[in-house]
């Protein structure tokens, strides 16, 4: 063990740079480097960005730990508790040292930056600095501490940028680039300032160190203004192909990929759709009828709704939930909106909707109130509508919940058949259970928004053109106007936001049935003209 840690020299010779025993010793770390990257990442693609970074927050704390070790533990053995001052992190491993830190524990386009120069820069300290630090491997055998210890630094900093990227983490955006040159024109002015002030702590911008720095030294012979900015140039440079050549596979995935264009459906039961297909024939010809009986296969739903599931996209049509038989939903008029104003178009409806529920108790979201359950699904009963019907308790936050989980159902599905995947609307047909009670009016607008910005963290890759379509509800429940005019103002002072008036497009709810008018539920006709409403502010 005193020769695996270096105590009074090693007794071993170094096997030496590109030995066998280098290649298979770095190849082995490099390899469970990459597979453990890519387990992590790709188990946590769709999550939300604070599951994501749980990670990469574990990353970097285990980086400083080690390397403040490492640094602690030369001290100790070379009995100088200055030797620190020679012994600080090289260049790529000192970017580390702050990079990682910067992007798990930084906000805003900050993080953005850091999270996309960690990625580019991580990758070239795991390969690079692994395959290509030959005067460590030349100086000492490859089984001890120095050269152990360098590996895992270096491994680590490439577990950080193939995790980021296997988790969609680097957004790669244009207007971030100036600040990930920035930030590595940053550290060398830094390493630069120690090269001048600390004898030996050369941070690969003073002398060689192996390949392919020696190369460069020796091009320019050691010049000390040449080699620094070369070593310089070499890193702008190589930021910038790492930039072209990933837009490069970029563009030609997103040529390869189809669009999957998603629309929303959610709410409570004039979100589900109780109109009577038995009553279409007053109102439509019988061609168009038949048309949504038979459904539309290029616009797709898949809905769970009153314990009834799709189980994955079907052609929307007549009777996607179970509430009652012979039933039409909001999503044939939205369905049938796409066929005629995008021919050809696909589109895919996500359906979450349940009769009776309010965003007071049912579709409170994780930062709407304190009560939220996270684990409340609605098969936490064998029949959810059965047991809410009959007052039997049913924990707060299933709706949402459900949503959640289903959507993300549905993009995995998408993208396992080539997709792309992209929420373009969230249609929002709620308010009337929470308009009986004076509480939840006034705080209906405080619960919406935050389901909204709950949802947009909870999907952020994928609704950046999402537009959040709110229905005005009927003039039967006793704050109606009240909290129509709520919903009305909110839409009004938000850019992605907008308000449909169905009391001012004369939806009617006192038709149908004719024998006894069901006066809670939009009649067959009006609920085609919903469908249509809420389409229409939504851009394909």
């Amino acid at each position: 063990m005193n020769d695996f840690f270096g105590f009074g020299g090693y007794q071993r010779p170094a096997e030496g740079f590109l030995s066998w025993q280098h290649l298979v010793f770095v190849s082995a770390a490099t390899v469970i480097m990459i597979a453990l990257a890519a387990f992590l990442g790709l188990r946590r693609r769709h999550a939300d960005h604070k599951t994501k970074n749980k990670v990469l927050a574990v990353t970097a704390i285990l980086f400083d730990v080690l390397e403040i070790s490492r640094i602690v533990f030369l001290c100790f053995r070379n009995n100088n508790p200055w030797d620190w001052l020679h012994n600080l992190p090289l260049f790529l491993c000192t970017i580390s040292l702050i990079a990682l830190p910067l992007a798990a524990f930084s906000h805003g386009r900050l993080q953005e930056a850091a999270l996309d120069f960690a990625f580019i820069f991580g990758m070239l300290g795991g390969i690079l600095g692994n395959y290509g630090a030959g005067q460590n491997f030349n100086a000492y055998p490859v089984l001890s501490f120095d050269n152990v210890a360098s590996c895992i630094m270096h491994s680590i900093t490439g577990f950080a940028s193939f995790y980021i990227g296997f988790a969609g983490m680097a957004s790669m955006k244009k207007k971030n680039i100036w600040m990930t040159f920035c930030i590595l024109l940053g550290f060398c002015g830094a390493a630069y300032i120690a090269n001048i002030t600390i004898p030996y702590n050369y941070m690969f911008l003073m002398r060689g160190d192996g390949t392919p720095y020696d190369i460069f030294y020796n091009l320019v012979n050691g010049n000390p203004v040449l080699y620094p900015l070369t070593v310089v140039m070499l890193f702008i440079l190589y930021i910038i192909v790492f930039y072209t050549v990933f837009y490069l596979i970029r563009k030609g995935k997103n040529k390869k990929m189809k669009k999957a264009d998603i629309i929303i459906l959610a709410g409570q039961s004039n979100a589900v759709g109780v109109g009577h297909t038995r009553f279409l024939p007053l109102h439509f010809t019988p061609e168009r009828i038949e048309k949504w009986r038979k459904g539309y296969e290029n616009v797709q739903i898949n809905y769970y709704s009153h314990d009834k599931k799709s189980g994955g996209f079907i052609p929307t049509q007549f009777n996607c939930c179970e509430i009652r038989k012979d039933t039409i939903g909001p999503e044939v008029g939205i369905a049938e909106y796409i066929d005629e104003n995008y021919p050809g178009k696909e589109a895919f409806i996500v359906k979450c909707a349940y009769g009776g529920t309010s965003l007071f108790w049912d579709w409170i979201s994780p930062s709407g109130e304190p009560y939220y359950d996270k684990d409340a699904y609605a098969d936490q009963k064998d029949n959810i509508i059965d047991n809410y019907n009959v007052g039997d308790p049913i924990r707060p936050g299933w709706c949402y919940n459900e949503l959640v989980k289903l959507l993300k159902e549905s993009i995995a599905a998408l993208e396992a058949e080539g997709y792309t995947a992209e929420v373009k609307g969230f249609c929002w047909m709620q308010g009337e259970a929470d308009a009986g009670f004076d509480d939840h009016t006034e705080n209906y607008v405080r619960r919406y928004d935050a389901l909204l910005s709950d949802f947009r963290k909870e999907f952020s890759p994928y609704v950046k053109d999402c537009v959040y379509v709110d229905a005005g509800i009927s003039e039967l429940w006793k704050n109606c106007r009240q909290l129509n005019g709520y919903k009305k103002e909110y839409a009004d002072s938000h850019a992605d936001c907008a308000f449909v008036d169905t009391v001012g497009a004369g939806l009617t709810t006192h038709n149908e049935p004719i024998e006894e008018p069901d006066i809670a539920h939009y009649d067959s006709d009006c609920v085609i003209k919903l469908g249509h409403m809420f389409a229409e502010p939504i851009k394909l």
